[in-house]
């Protein structure tokens, strides 16, 4: 540009003010894949749908066709863009790490390729993990031990004397779904799931050897927190 006066006197032009139009939206796409959780006792890369301790999980994903010059994996947690993901050398894979993540929330991710002009790609399909950092508050209820090795058969009651090396113990007040823990003598001896219900059964295997057992029940939740014994 130059500025012409009255007498047709031209100024000297100014600086070029070059820009670039690019209304072509990325063709390269986004899959999140899992996320990881690094917090104890259940560690490791979880699918959309689970349940998770770890307040700040790491999404990892995938990156479908080829990212242009400029081109980036943009995050997105419901519905607000979180920033970039960083990606694998060859660009073909891609990882965010998140963070403040709040206990009792269901959160929803999405992912996809942007550029530096603004146009969007294809947006990944939901992805959904709930955060549980609150074990349960109660322990497992027990019910009853039965005893089905003759000649005497039947409940056990606490102090009894058993020839059963694997007496049926029943219980309910779990958290529907959960697993509950089963420890003899104060160590962890297996686990079995709850129902929908909170009910639940337990076989010892390997069999109890001969001697005294004290035997308590706990219950995890889904995102591995583990309640009180009882």
């Amino acid at each position: 540009a130059q500025v012409v006066n009255s007498a047709g006197n031209k100024s000297q032009e100014s600086n070029h003010y070059i820009i670039h139009v690019d209304t072509v939206a990325p063709t390269a796409t986004a899959t999140i894949v899992n996320y990881t959780d690094d917090v104890a006792p259940q560690t490791g890369d979880f699918l959309s749908g689970s349940t998770t301790n770890d307040p700040h999980p790491k999404l990892n994903g995938t990156v479908g066709g080829t990212l242009g010059v400029g081109e980036v994996i943009a995050v997105y947690r419901d519905g607000v863009r979180l920033g970039a993901a960083s990606l694998s050398a060859d660009k073909t894979t891609w990882s965010f790490q998140d963070a403040g993540l709040q206990d009792g929330h269901t959160y929803t991710y999405t992912a996809r390729a942007e550029d530096q002009a603004g146009n969007q790609g294809t947006v990944s399909s939901n992805f959904t993990l709930t955060v549980d950092t609150s074990a349960p508050t109660d322990a497992p209820k027990l019910e009853s031990v039965i005893d089905d090795v003759a000649p005497i058969t039947g409940e056990i009651h606490a102090g009894d004397s058993t020839n059963d090396p694997k007496p049926t113990f029943s219980g309910s007040a779990a958290e529907p779904n959960s697993t509950v823990n089963v420890y003899d003598n104060g160590t962890l001896i297996g686990s079995v799931k709850a129902d929908a219900d909170g009910k639940w059964t337990y076989e010892p295997n390997p069999k109890l050897e001969d001697g005294d057992h004290s035997i308590q029940f706990s219950d995890v939740d889904a995102a591995g927190n583990e309640g009180p014994k009882s």
